[in-house]
Formats: structure tokens, sequence, C-alpha cells
């Protein structure tokens, strides 16, 4: 009675988790539309902004150029490719699990009989009282061969197994993109990052020019009375400060371009850049996605709802170990033997098996279902956490692009009117009118001005680039 019943509570275990428990996407309630979407974005309802090949903006060919290299050489997106060949051979593998494997073998043997019995027949012998039969040694030889299939199948464990090794093969090619996108922004921003070096070593090394003659200047000011020691030492002051940060920036251009050239797989002396920084255009209207359309196009969610759908999978697999399993053998060829000269035999066979066997009790599946669902649990919480950090990352960085856009708007304001001034300073002094002094600080301060308009701009771009990366936009632009 106690195994009856230990029978019909696995049947019963079983019979209600048939596939395991049917998935359906967590419910993440999130906003209807980004919090920090203002005049300067255009909220759309496009349904794949993964295809926005939105670098083509700042028309860079050598941009695009790179972007191209990067996207077929890059190193980190070949093993993502290989990770999505791996996973995409392990599903085909699951699948020919249905199809019986079949297996072609042979024998050969030598052997010998003891004491196996003789008929002799011979009535003389018979006549002294011998016996009619006698024990004898015999040898033998056999020989056997053919196709042997076999079959051992779990048909529920296999259909979850399939669905897993699917589940899989989406999570890598999602890891696949995740990739994709992160080293276009990283190209983008490098690139845009060795302009603005470029720009501001050419101006650090004006500033240190004018800061040098600004001292010479301030030094016979004060040998003729005319200005004060203090002045001499400010100047001197902000000489050597700039002196001290043109190395640095220099180290910086080195490791960019070293990381441009790492991400597209390239030497950092095969690098032709021959734009020039006061090229590129940061007005640029960011096309926004609705929520529901990042939910769909970010890798990072992609990758956490695959892990969950694999974790959901599992349950089922472990489930499934209740289930009967499969064994069918087929051999299928000839065999024939030869018992010295006692007889001699041949023919051909052909034998079936199917088997079947099924678990009546094993308390360890017990363990791999409770562990299954504690990945599932895992996994369920993780996706939950994605989503709500992919909402606050898209509007953190939109924040941070309209904050930039406003920085930018009066860098370009107080640029004009530091021009101006030094334009108007520099007139005055071919007339006659301004002192050199006065006119070389009007151009220290526009060159300096001109360094902190470069570090504005560039902040600006990197913001467009953050905004572009969180929005997952541009990773399935082009088909290499």
């Amino acid at each position: 009675m106690k195994k009856y019943i230990i029978v019909m509570s696995a049947l019963f275990v079983t019979s209600c988790a048939l596939f395991g428990p049917k998935y359906s996407t967590p419910n993440v309630i999130t906003d209807d539309t980004w919090n920090d979407s203002k005049n300067n974005t255009k909220v759309t309802n496009d349904t794949d902004y993964s295809k926005n090949d939105w670098w083509g903006e700042f028309h860079d060919n050598t941009l695009n150029g790179y972007v191209v290299d990067a996207l077929k050489n890059n190193n980190d997106i070949q093993v993502a490719i290989g990770n999505v060949m791996v996973a995409s051979a392990n599903l085909e593998h699951t699948k020919m699990a249905f199809i019986p494997d079949i297996s072609l073998g042979g024998t050969l043997g030598y052997g010998q009989t003891f004491n196996s019995n003789s008929t002799l027949n011979s009535p003389a012998l018979a006549a002294f009282g011998i016996p009619s039969t006698s024990t004898a040694n015999n040898n033998f030889n056999f020989a056997g061969g053919g196709f042997v299939p076999s079959y051992s199948l779990n048909i529920i464990q296999q259909f979850k197994a399939l669905d897993v090794a699917k589940d899989n093969l989406a999570l890598a090619q999602a890891s696949q993109n995740a990739i994709k996108l992160a080293v276009i922004g990283q190209v983008v921003d490098s690139y845009f990052t060795i302009l603005a070096l470029n720009e501001e070593i050419n101006l650090e090394n004006t500033f240190i020019d004018l800061l040098g003659k600004m001292v010479k200047s301030s030094q016979l000011q004060l040998q003729y009375g005319l200005g004060t020691q203090s002045n001499v030492n400010l100047y001197e002051q902000k000489l050597y400060m700039a002196q001290m940060k043109l190395p640095t920036l220099n180290q910086n251009l080195i490791i960019t371009k070293n990381t441009l050239a790492t991400l597209i797989n390239k030497n950092s002396n095969e690098l032709k850049i021959t734009n020039i920084f006061a090229n590129i255009s940061t007005e640029n209207k960011i096309p926004l996605s609705l929520p529901s359309v990042v939910l769909k196009n970010r890798p990072d969610i992609q990758i956490a709802e695959n892990q969950l759908k694999i974790a959901n999978g599992n349950i089922g697999v472990a489930y499934a170990n209740f289930f009967p399993k499969i064994y069918l053998t087929t051999p299928l060829g000839g065999y024939n033997n030869a018992l010295g000269s006692l007889f001699t035999a041949s023919g051909d066979f052909w034998t079936a098996q199917i088997g079947a066997n099924m678990p009546i009790l094993n308390m360890g599946l017990y363990s791999l279902i409770k562990e299954a669902k504690g990945q599932y649990y895992v996994a369920y919480y993780n996706y939950i956490n994605t989503v709500k950090k992919a909402f606050a990352d898209v509007n953190n960085n939109l924040a941070n692009y309209q904050n930039n856009e406003i920085i930018m708007t009066n860098a370009v304001k107080l640029l004009k009117s530091v021009n101006d001034n030094t334009n108007f300073n520099e007139i005055s002094y071919n007339k006659g009118y301004t002192s050199y002094p006065m006119y070389l600080s009007s151009k220290v301060t526009q060159v300096d001005t001109n360094i902190t308009y470069i570090n504005t701009k560039l902040q600006q771009l990197q913001s467009i680039v953050l905004v572009h990366q969180s929005l997952a936009s541009g990773y399935d632009a082009l088909r290499l």
C-alpha cells in the first residue's frame, strides 16, 4: 500500500508539471514616457531603434569607416560570434538527440569446448563393454557483424532541453549585441576624444607661448616701475601650470589612440585622422524611443530575460526526470560459428529490443527541482532589477545630455563674447589705443576660453554617445 501511494504521488507531481511551469514575461511597472524628455527631444514610436546608424549624422567618413572596421575586426565581437556558434551547435546537437545512434561493428573469436559428449556408434566397441559416447575436447571459431542502432530518450526532458538550447542561443546572440553596442560607443567616443585632444594640445602650446610673453612683459613693467611682483608671479604660476598640463594631454592622446586602434584591431600608427574638432556638430536632436521599445531592444534586458527563460526551462528539465526513459536496441547483421568436426552451422539473424524505466523512489530528483526553482528565483529578480536600471540609465543619460546642452549653449555665448573682446583689443592695439600687455591678456583669456569650450563640447558629444548607448541604438544597423 505504501509503495502504491509513492507511485501515485510521483505520477501526480509529474502530470501537473508535464513540461514544467509555463513561461511568461514578468510585468514590470514603468513610466509611459521618460521623465526628462523636453522640447529638445522627440519621442517616437520607433519599432527598431537598434537599426539606427546614428554616428552617420556627424557626416565623418573616417568615423564611419572605423565603426565598420570595429564591427568586422574587433576581437571581443569575434569571441561573441564564437559563442553564438557554440550555442548554435549545441542546439543542433540537442535536435539530433531525437535520431537514434547507429554503430557498425563486428566480432571474431576462437574457443574450445571441454568435456563435450561424442557419439561413436561402433558395435565392435560395444561388444567389449565400451560405451557409445565419450568426452572430448573440440575447437571452434565464430564471427559476427552488422549495424546496431541504439536509442535512449526521455521525450519530455528532450523537449524541455530543446527549449533551453534555443534560449541559450538567444542569450549568446543578445550578448553579442551587447558587445557590439559597447564597441560602437567606445569607437565614437575615442574618435571624438582624439579630435578634441589634438585641438586642445595645439591651443595649450599657444597658451604656453602667450603666457611666456606675458611673463616677459610683466617683468619689463616691473623693471620700469609700471607693474608689481605679484603680476609677475601670477603669470609665472599660470605658465608652470600650463607646462605641467601639456605632458598629460600628450599621454592621454597616446592612450586614446591605442584604445581606438585596439577596438578596430589595428596598430595606432595605422590610424589616419584628418578631420578637425571644429567640424563636428553637437546640434543633434535625440529621437527617443518609447519605453516599451527600449525594453525590447536593450541587449542587457534581452540577456536577463533569456536567463530567466533558461531558468524556467531547467525547472521543466528537472521535473522530466520523473518520466520514463525509453531504450531501444536493434542489432541487424550476420553470425556464424564452427565447432571443430562436431558440426558446422551458419545463418543470419536480427533482433529488436525496446525498454523503458521510470523512477519510483529517488528523493534526489526533488532536490534538483528545488535547485532549479532557486535559480529561477534569482533570474526573476535579476530581470526586474535589470529593467529598472535600464529605465534609470536612460533617464540619467538624458538628463546629463540636457544639462550639457544648457552648458554648451552658454559656452558658445561666452566664447563669442571673448572672441569679440579680443578682436576689439587687437584693433585698438594696432591703432595704438590699447597697450601690448592688455592685448596679450585678452589673447590669453581667448585661448583659455577656447580650451574650456573644447572640453565642454567633448562632454556634450560624450553625452550624446551615452544616450544612444542607453537607447540600445545602432548595434544592428550594419549587416556585415
